[in-house]
């Protein structure tokens, strides 16, 4: 095992730290690593991870090492969330209601949260979509500098910012893998380096990852298929059996129940920031919305699902 391998080994080993924690811990205090990409290294860092587990799982039960082929299979990364979080979803830029945007965000610096939270469909990447498109509007380049410039402008405003892979935005992924698979692995055409993310010290979640802020699960809202568009925070709450926040249907709907012990689980929708009659679907159900979470340090929770009314916070 070389000198990183043997660093990161010992990380795993020694700490409980998830994967994108032992990277920047390596390219901060580990001369081995200096300058090195935290996205790059995480992926190292599953990859030594998943050698150590392999190893010993063989070594405890005995099996030969060449019997069985190797495992292709990737754990989700994971991230726990503290503190106060501001949450944003579903804007679409260059799509984006403009004045609502404005308004969420004007109350989020007031909440001063510690974390602002990029719940996925930040940008609309319409020049990417499969499905069709009006030809004036497609056009990559505009819609990349839109997304940049929007996150240059929260960047401004709040300290810490994640942005979490929404359907929108796996788009950029499913089209290279499509259209140019040759270059797919370019770190300098991974999305959070084109749209400026990985510059602006933006955490990059990608779509999947299992994102925990106390008690409360954080997704984008398509990794669990909800069955259509009625009562889907209870539909949602039914599939994850635990407290999860989501957007992706643009709407704002809440589910609260209580388990057998007592113990109440909720599921909350939370409303979107773009335009609220696009072309595709004028008629509609959407609302514009954003939330607010506080993370005690017992792991509860306090979720303040907001929507927007004529323009005013409700």
């Amino acid at each position: 095992m070389n000198e990183r391998r043997q660093a990161i080994a010992n990380l795993i080993k020694t700490t409980k730290l998830e994967n994108t924690k032992i990277a920047r811990e390596l390219v901060s205090s580990n001369p081995l690593f200096e300058g090195e990409s935290v996205e790059s290294l995480r992926k190292y860092v599953g990859e030594v991870r998943k050698e150590l587990y392999e190893l010993a799982l063989k070594e405890g039960l005995g099996i030969d090492a060449v019997a069985i082929p190797e495992s292709r299979y990737e754990e989700p990364a994971q991230y726990e969330l503290t503190g106060k979080i501001g949450i944003l979803n579903d804007i679409h830029i260059p799509f984006h209601d403009k004045r609502a945007l404005e308004t969420a965000i004007n109350y989020l610096i007031k909440y001063e949260p510690d974390i602002l939270y990029l719940n996925g469909d930040i940008g609309d990447f319409y020049a990417e979509s499969k499905f069709m498109r009006d030809p004036k509007y497609r056009d990559a380049i505009i819609e990349i500098r839109a997304i940049k410039q929007f996150l240059e402008f929260v960047k401004s405003k709040f300290q810490t910012i994640y942005y979490y892979e929404g359907n929108h935005e796996r788009r950029w992924q499913n089209y290279l893998w499509q259209h140019a698979p040759e270059l797919a692995s370019l770190e300098s055409l991974n999305l959070s380096s084109v749209i400026g993310a990985d510059d602006l010290g933006i955490e990059f979640i990608t779509n999947g990852s299992l994102v925990r802020a106390g008690k409360l699960n954080i997704i984008h809202g398509n990794e669990i298929q909800a069955g259509g568009l009625i009562n889907v925070a209870r539909n949602k709450l039914i599939r994850a059996f635990d407290n999860v926040i989501f957007g992706h249907h643009h709407f704002k709907d809440e589910r609260i129940e209580r388990s057998l012990s007592g113990q109440p689980i909720g599921a909350w929708g939370v409303g979107c920031l773009c335009g609220l009659k696009p072309e595709y679907r004028r008629i509609n159900n959407w609302v514009h919305g954003f939330a607010t979470v506080e993370v005690y340090n017992d792991g509860s929770i306090e979720v303040e699902n907001k929507k927007l009314i004529n323009y005013k916070v409700k």
